[in-house]
């Protein structure tokens, strides 16, 4: 017996030793490689897409396409393919459905269309936005708010899938996309803080290499050249973060879609040289943007929220007329931000002064100063409600002065930390060549200028949370007309808070046609879910009663080595959880495990954990034996 003992002893200090090594080697590979890693050891960052398909584009009308028979899925995958062929692996970065738990619609919002007059039913006035936009504005309009009725607008990407483009005639045109983002007047950098961009691209029916019919509605015409990575969604989320267009044959920001190979699909998938790095600066700014180092996920630093005004105002000039107010928090900096989206444009021409005046009650106890004492500020017209800070900024472009004054319970007292701009957005297009079709000759213009005011958030009285009611009210200093937001619903009420989204961790490495364990939480409780490694669909289950889940994620046999975005979605919603797999080379796997220099590798060091482990039972057994 005692031999036995000495025998069991000596083998579990083995087996401990054993052990410790292979977790050390465990350990050592796994945060070379960790779960929520981009490339150079970033963190990973994950940008929302507030998805609105067009009445009548074929994703809405008849959603068949690669397998996919929903208008959520097929949406999703429009970013799930970008994200996993292009910007995982090169920029970090992936992209996600907006949509959240916290609201009781879950599926992207459909927008009817403005003009059916043209063309096809979800087909879209698009030669030149910029210039000819009516359209085009009038669905950004429409999805914005449709987002805000939901829960909460300016979340993420706005982002429009159109049937096709078409000019004054209804005829179409050689246009795929556009794409954009706001910056300071002059300014051809990242974006701008606060963030505001949109993407409008074609349905991929007409470009996806599975699509049964690619031909144009009532024409002979179809595009020369197949799209299987939706480069196209790719292209315009540059533009709407403040990427530029660059030539080269290889690269992603080309103006016009490239075949390199001969392969007849689009294959210019590159980032030029520091294109990731604004990339990644612009996503850092995206309201509702969610950090991702290994088995965690951070909120942003940027929380927004967005009224869109009710009704187009006649009596005022487009570039006094209200489109939209956006409250944006910088909780990092601890700086507010008041947007106030205009109609049209400022240009030289049209330079008549105006005042934006903003009239803000972030108490919440009805407190602040009265109309009357507003009033004394120089204000004309009659605000609504008490105020805590009031802004007042004069307009004449280029340029702005603002001055605030802040309640202190008895007046108002000048509040010198105030900071204005006029920013403008400029939509830029994809162009490709199609035999017949004409392209159009587009110029550097703007669709919208937004009149931006900024102060210290705390001084301001304003926290994640928090509501704050804005009154806004833009006035023609000739003529003394006034416009003013005039939410249809008579909520002028903003919430800055960060969105309630789901989250899945991954929580070991993986191999092609292996699997590896997914946790899944914050779906919705006791619903069938699916799957996706990148755009394909591996996997189904079912949540917990707590809208959780524990399970077995296969790899795709071919997949091919480095990140891959993981999605898991409640079947028939836009509800995601989204994160990412690191799948290992297999061959470079298999030569990590032999022994180099006379030094086991990580498999030797697990086999000798198990042979060591088998004879460590071997003796208990024996030891069993003899006591009976």
């Amino acid at each position: 017996m005692s031999r036995q003992k000495s025998i069991l002893s000596k083998t579990f200090i083995k087996l401990r030793n054993s052990a410790a090594l292979a977790t050390l080697f465990i350990a050592a590979t796994s945060q070379a490689n960790a779960v929520g890693v981009g490339p150079g050891g970033v963190d990973l960052l994950h940008v929302p897409i507030s998805w609105c398909p067009v009445i009548g584009s074929p994703a809405q009308a008849n959603p068949n396409l690669n397998g996919d028979t929903e208008t959520d899925a097929i949406l999703w995958r429009r970013h799930e393919r970008p994200t996993d062929n292009i910007y995982i692996n090169t920029a970090g970065i992936t992209f996600r459905s907006a949509i959240n738990n916290a609201w009781t619609v879950l599926d992207f919002p459909q927008l009817a269309d403005p003009n059916t007059a043209l063309a096809t039913p979800g087909d879209v006035r698009g030669e030149d936005v910029n210039a000819f936009g009516n359209e085009y504005n009038a669905l950004i309009t429409a999805c914005d708010a449709a987002y805000s009725a939901l829960g909460r607008a300016n979340v993420g990407v706005t982002a429009i899938n159109v049937g096709l483009f078409h000019d004054a005639a209804g005829t179409y045109v050689g246009v795929i996309g556009w794409g954009g983002c706001s910056q300071p007047m002059g300014a051809h950098t990242t974006c701008g803080a606060p963030y505001d961009g949109r993407i409008a691209v074609i349905d991929n029916i007409y470009l996806h290499p599975a699509s049964p019919d690619r031909t144009f509605p009532g024409t002979n015409t179809s595009f020369v050249l197949t799209d299987p990575f939706d480069q196209l969604v790719g292209h315009e989320l540059g533009h709407a973060l403040g990427l530029d267009h660059v030539t080269g044959n290889t690269l992603l920001m080309n103006p016009s879609s490239v075949d390199d190979n001969g392969d007849g699909q689009i294959d210019n998938v590159v980032f030029a040289a520091g294109q990731t790095t604004v990339a990644r600066d612009s996503s850092n700014i995206v309201p509702g943007l969610e950090i991702d180092p290994p088995l965690k996920v951070d909120p942003g630093d940027f929380i927004a929220d967005r009224i869109m005004d009710g009704k187009d105002d006649m009596k005022m000039e487009p570039w006094q007329d209200l489109a939209s107010v956006r409250l944006s928090l910088d909780k990092k900096l601890n700086r507010v931000y008041i947007s106030n989206q205009l109609a049209g444009i400022h240009q030289k021409n049209n330079n008549r002064p105006s005042v934006h005046w903003i009239i803000m009650n972030t108490s919440g106890d009805g407190k602040g100063g009265n109309p009357e004492q507003v009033a004394k500020l120089g204000l004309t017209a009659k605000a609504i409600g008490n105020a805590d800070i009031v802004i007042r900024v004069d307009v004449r472009f280029p340029e702005t002065r603002a001055s605030a004054w802040r309640w202190n319970g008895v007046e108002f007292e000048k509040f010198p930390r105030i900071f204005s701009e006029l920013q403008t957005l400029e939509m830029t297009p994809y162009l490709v060549d199609v035999p017949g079709l004409k392209t159009p000759d587009i110029g550097n213009a703007r669709i919208y200028d937004t009149v931006v005011a900024s102060l210290p958030a705390k001084s301001a009285g304003i926290r994640p949370g928090q509501p704050v009611t804005v009154d806004v009210i833009v006035e023609d200093i000739e003529t003394k007309k006034i416009d003013r937001l005039s939410e249809e619903k008579g909520d002028r009420t903003f919430v800055l808070e960060d969105p309630d989204f789901p989250h899945c961790y991954v929580l070991n490495q993986a191999k092609p046609g292996g699997k590896v364990t997914v946790l899944v939480e914050g779906l919705l409780p006791k619903q069938p879910f699916h799957a996706l490694v990148g755009p394909e669909q591996v996997a189904t289950g079912e949540t917990d009663n707590r809208g959780n889940s524990k399970f077995e994620l296969p790899i795709p046999p071919k997949a091919r080595p480095g990140l891959h975005l993981v999605t898991i979605g409640i079947d028939k919603t836009a509800l995601t959880a989204d994160c990412a797999v690191q799948v290992a080379d297999a061959r470079k796997d298999d030569e990590r495990k032999k022994p180099k220099h006379g030094k086991p590798g990580i498999g030797d060091l697990m086999q000798q954990h198990l042979e060591l482990l088998k004879e460590s039972l071997d003796v208990i057994r024996e030891m069993n034996k003899n006591i009976r």
